[in-house]
Protein backbone atom coordinates (compact mmCIF):
# COMPACT_ATOMS: atom_id res chain seq x y z
CA UNK A 1 0.00 0.00 0.00
CA UNK A 2 3.05 2.26 0.29
CA UNK A 3 2.01 4.04 3.46
CA UNK A 4 4.14 6.34 5.58
CA UNK A 5 6.87 5.39 6.22
CA UNK A 6 7.74 2.83 3.57
CA UNK A 7 11.14 1.20 3.11
CA UNK A 8 12.94 -1.73 1.55
CA UNK A 9 14.62 -4.20 3.87
CA UNK A 10 17.73 -5.69 2.31
CA UNK A 11 20.03 -8.27 3.83
CA UNK A 12 22.79 -5.76 4.55
CA UNK A 13 20.81 -2.51 5.03
CA UNK A 14 17.42 -0.81 5.13
CA UNK A 15 16.68 1.62 2.30
CA UNK A 16 14.55 4.58 3.50
CA UNK A 17 14.21 7.27 0.80
CA UNK A 18 12.15 10.47 1.00
CA UNK A 19 9.27 8.94 -0.98
CA UNK A 20 7.03 5.97 -0.10
CA UNK A 21 6.68 4.11 -3.40
CA UNK A 22 8.17 0.62 -3.24
CA UNK A 23 8.15 0.39 -7.03
CA UNK A 24 10.23 3.56 -7.25
CA UNK A 25 12.65 2.22 -4.64
CA UNK A 26 13.25 -0.97 -6.61
CA UNK A 27 13.71 1.07 -9.77
CA UNK A 28 16.22 3.38 -8.08
CA UNK A 29 18.20 0.44 -6.70
CA UNK A 30 17.92 -1.36 -10.06
CA UNK A 31 16.44 -4.45 -8.45
CA UNK A 32 14.05 -6.42 -10.68
CA UNK A 33 10.55 -6.62 -9.22
CA UNK A 34 10.03 -10.33 -9.67
CA UNK A 35 9.46 -13.46 -7.61
CA UNK A 36 13.10 -14.50 -7.61
CA UNK A 37 14.33 -11.23 -6.11
CA UNK A 38 11.40 -11.00 -3.70
CA UNK A 39 12.40 -14.40 -2.35
CA UNK A 40 16.13 -13.61 -2.13
CA UNK A 41 16.89 -9.88 -2.14
CA UNK A 42 14.29 -7.50 -0.73
CA UNK A 43 11.27 -7.15 1.56
CA UNK A 44 8.72 -4.37 1.13
CA UNK A 45 7.94 -2.95 4.56
CA UNK A 46 5.96 -0.10 6.08
CA UNK A 47 6.55 1.37 9.52
CA UNK A 48 3.21 2.86 10.53
CA UNK A 49 2.69 5.20 13.52
CA UNK A 50 -0.17 4.30 15.88
CA UNK A 51 -3.25 6.49 15.36
CA UNK A 52 -1.39 8.22 12.54
CA UNK A 53 0.81 10.15 14.98
CA UNK A 54 3.90 10.86 12.87
CA UNK A 55 5.58 12.70 15.74
CA UNK A 56 5.73 9.81 18.17
CA UNK A 57 8.86 7.69 18.67
CA UNK A 58 9.30 5.54 15.51
CA UNK A 59 10.81 2.72 17.57
CA UNK A 60 7.28 2.14 18.88
CA UNK A 61 5.63 2.03 15.45
CA UNK A 62 4.23 -1.10 13.81
CA UNK A 63 6.25 -2.85 11.10
CA UNK A 64 4.08 -4.24 8.32
CA UNK A 65 5.39 -6.54 5.60
CA UNK A 66 3.89 -5.74 2.20
CA UNK A 67 4.61 -8.96 0.28
CA UNK A 68 3.72 -12.64 0.57
CA UNK A 69 7.04 -14.18 -0.48
CA UNK A 70 9.94 -13.64 1.94
CA UNK A 71 13.68 -14.40 1.76
CA UNK A 72 15.01 -17.07 4.09
CA UNK A 73 17.31 -14.55 5.77
CA UNK A 74 14.39 -12.33 6.87
CA UNK A 75 13.70 -12.94 10.59
CA UNK A 76 11.15 -10.54 12.16
CA UNK A 77 12.74 -10.66 15.62
CA UNK A 78 16.04 -9.52 14.13
CA UNK A 79 14.98 -7.38 11.17
CA UNK A 80 12.04 -5.43 12.65
CA UNK A 81 14.26 -3.55 15.15
CA UNK A 82 16.75 -2.50 12.46
CA UNK A 83 13.89 -1.41 10.20
CA UNK A 84 12.46 0.77 12.98
CA UNK A 85 15.89 2.19 13.70
CA UNK A 86 16.41 3.15 10.05
CA UNK A 87 13.03 4.89 9.93
CA UNK A 88 13.77 6.62 13.23
CA UNK A 89 16.99 8.00 11.72
CA UNK A 90 15.06 9.24 8.68
CA UNK A 91 12.50 10.96 10.91
CA UNK A 92 15.23 12.56 13.01
CA UNK A 93 16.58 14.19 9.86
CA UNK A 94 13.25 15.07 8.20
CA UNK A 95 10.78 15.91 11.00
CA UNK A 96 11.29 19.58 11.89
CA UNK A 97 9.91 20.30 15.35
CA UNK A 98 11.28 23.73 16.21
CA UNK A 99 13.58 26.47 14.95
CA UNK A 100 14.00 27.85 11.44
CA UNK A 101 14.77 25.58 8.49
CA UNK A 102 15.44 26.00 4.76
CA UNK A 103 14.82 22.97 2.54
CA UNK A 104 15.28 22.64 -1.21
CA UNK A 105 14.36 19.07 -2.08
CA UNK A 106 13.17 15.84 -0.50
CA UNK A 107 10.25 15.28 1.83
CA UNK A 108 9.91 17.14 5.15
CA UNK A 109 7.41 17.21 8.00
CA UNK A 110 7.03 20.43 9.99
CA UNK A 111 5.32 20.48 13.37
CA UNK A 112 5.34 22.32 16.66
CA UNK A 113 6.94 25.75 16.38
CA UNK A 114 9.02 24.94 13.30
CA UNK A 115 9.35 27.61 10.60
CA UNK A 116 10.23 26.27 7.15
CA UNK A 117 11.14 27.90 3.86
CA UNK A 118 10.71 25.39 1.03
CA UNK A 119 12.31 25.85 -2.39
CA UNK A 120 12.73 23.94 -5.63
CA UNK A 121 11.22 20.44 -5.46
CA UNK A 122 10.83 20.19 -1.68
CA UNK A 123 7.65 18.62 -0.27
CA UNK A 124 6.53 19.72 3.19
CA UNK A 125 3.73 18.50 5.44
CA UNK A 126 2.86 21.19 7.99
CA UNK A 127 1.08 20.24 11.21
CA UNK A 128 0.04 22.06 14.35
CA UNK A 129 1.23 25.65 14.48
CA UNK A 130 4.09 25.23 12.01
CA UNK A 131 4.69 28.03 9.47
CA UNK A 132 5.81 27.30 5.91
CA UNK A 133 6.81 29.56 3.01
CA UNK A 134 6.82 27.67 -0.27
CA UNK A 135 8.62 29.00 -3.36
CA UNK A 136 9.33 27.72 -6.86
CA UNK A 137 7.72 24.31 -7.40
CA UNK A 138 7.63 23.28 -3.73
CA UNK A 139 4.56 21.35 -2.52
CA UNK A 140 3.01 21.88 0.92
CA UNK A 141 0.19 20.09 2.72
CA UNK A 142 -1.04 22.06 5.75
CA UNK A 143 -3.08 20.62 8.61
CA UNK A 144 -4.57 21.95 11.84
CA UNK A 145 -3.65 25.63 12.32
CA UNK A 146 -0.53 25.63 10.14
CA UNK A 147 0.09 28.79 8.09
CA UNK A 148 1.44 28.60 4.54
CA UNK A 149 2.50 31.25 2.03
CA UNK A 150 3.00 29.94 -1.49
CA UNK A 151 4.87 31.72 -4.28
CA UNK A 152 5.78 30.91 -7.84
CA UNK A 153 4.29 27.63 -9.03
CA UNK A 154 4.05 26.16 -5.53
CA UNK A 155 1.12 23.83 -4.77
CA UNK A 156 -0.62 23.94 -1.38
CA UNK A 157 -3.35 21.78 0.14
CA UNK A 158 -4.80 23.24 3.32
CA UNK A 159 -7.01 21.33 5.75
CA UNK A 160 -8.99 22.16 8.87
CA UNK A 161 -8.18 25.67 10.13
CA UNK A 162 -5.04 26.18 8.02
CA UNK A 163 -4.45 29.62 6.51
CA UNK A 164 -2.92 29.92 3.04
CA UNK A 165 -1.80 32.83 0.87
CA UNK A 166 -1.13 31.77 -2.71
CA UNK A 167 0.61 33.98 -5.27
CA UNK A 168 1.42 33.80 -8.98
CA UNK A 169 0.46 30.42 -10.44
CA UNK A 170 0.08 28.60 -7.11
CA UNK A 171 -2.67 25.98 -6.77
CA UNK A 172 -4.53 25.67 -3.47
CA UNK A 173 -7.12 23.28 -2.06
CA UNK A 174 -8.64 24.57 1.17
CA UNK A 175 -10.81 22.47 3.48
CA UNK A 176 -12.56 23.06 6.80
CA UNK A 177 -12.28 26.64 8.02
CA UNK A 178 -9.18 27.41 5.93
CA UNK A 179 -8.68 30.96 4.67
CA UNK A 180 -7.12 31.39 1.22
CA UNK A 181 -5.91 34.39 -0.76
CA UNK A 182 -5.14 33.51 -4.37
CA UNK A 183 -3.56 35.90 -6.87
CA UNK A 184 -2.89 35.98 -10.61
CA UNK A 185 -3.57 32.60 -12.22
CA UNK A 186 -4.02 30.66 -8.97
CA UNK A 187 -6.61 27.87 -8.85
CA UNK A 188 -8.50 27.42 -5.58
CA UNK A 189 -10.80 24.67 -4.37
CA UNK A 190 -12.52 25.96 -1.24
CA UNK A 191 -14.55 23.72 1.08
CA UNK A 192 -16.37 24.02 4.38
CA UNK A 193 -16.42 27.54 5.82
CA UNK A 194 -13.35 28.71 3.87
CA UNK A 195 -13.07 32.36 2.83
CA UNK A 196 -11.47 33.01 -0.56
CA UNK A 197 -10.13 36.15 -2.19
CA UNK A 198 -9.27 35.58 -5.85
CA UNK A 199 -7.65 37.92 -8.37
CA UNK A 200 -6.94 37.90 -12.08
CA UNK A 201 -7.75 34.57 -13.77
CA UNK A 202 -8.17 32.57 -10.57
CA UNK A 203 -10.64 29.70 -10.76
CA UNK A 204 -12.67 28.74 -7.68
CA UNK A 205 -14.35 25.35 -7.53
CA UNK A 206 -17.23 25.37 -5.09
CA UNK A 207 -18.39 22.41 -2.98
CA UNK A 208 -21.58 20.46 -3.47
CA UNK A 209 -24.53 20.58 -2.99
CA UNK A 210 -25.02 23.33 -5.57
CA UNK A 211 -27.19 23.86 -8.60
CA UNK A 212 -24.19 22.97 -10.74
CA UNK A 213 -20.94 21.11 -10.31
CA UNK A 214 -19.22 23.29 -12.92
CA UNK A 215 -16.29 25.46 -11.85
CA UNK A 216 -16.93 29.18 -11.49
CA UNK A 217 -14.49 31.61 -13.08
CA UNK A 218 -14.09 34.94 -11.28
CA UNK A 219 -12.52 37.97 -12.88
CA UNK A 220 -11.25 41.22 -11.47
CA UNK A 221 -10.83 41.99 -7.76
CA UNK A 222 -11.43 40.04 -4.54
CA UNK A 223 -14.37 37.74 -4.04
CA UNK A 224 -15.85 36.03 -1.00
CA UNK A 225 -17.25 32.52 -1.18
CA UNK A 226 -19.75 31.73 1.58
CA UNK A 227 -19.80 27.96 1.94
CA UNK A 228 -22.48 27.93 4.61
CA UNK A 229 -25.28 29.08 2.29
CA UNK A 230 -23.40 28.34 -0.94
CA UNK A 231 -23.51 31.89 -2.30
CA UNK A 232 -20.97 34.20 -3.91
CA UNK A 233 -20.82 37.74 -2.54
CA UNK A 234 -18.94 40.10 -4.80
CA UNK A 235 -19.17 43.54 -6.39
CA UNK A 236 -17.49 42.26 -9.54
CA UNK A 237 -18.85 40.37 -12.49
CA UNK A 238 -18.57 36.60 -12.39
CA UNK A 239 -19.66 33.93 -14.79
CA UNK A 240 -20.10 30.22 -14.82
CA UNK A 241 -17.73 28.27 -17.08
CA UNK A 242 -19.78 26.60 -19.76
Amino acid sequence: MCQFKSALCLKDRVFVPDYDSHDKMLEELRIPDDTRHASTTFVRVEVVPPDGDKFSDPTGWEVRVDQDILPEWFIPEIDHPRIKQAVAEWCAAHVLREGKHVVRDGKWIACGSATVEAYDSATVEAWGSATVKACDSATVEAYDSAIVEAYGSATVRAYDSATVKAYDSATVEACGSATVKAYDSATVKAYGSATVEAWSSATVILPLPLQTDKPVELNGSAICVNHRDHTIRSAIRWEQIK
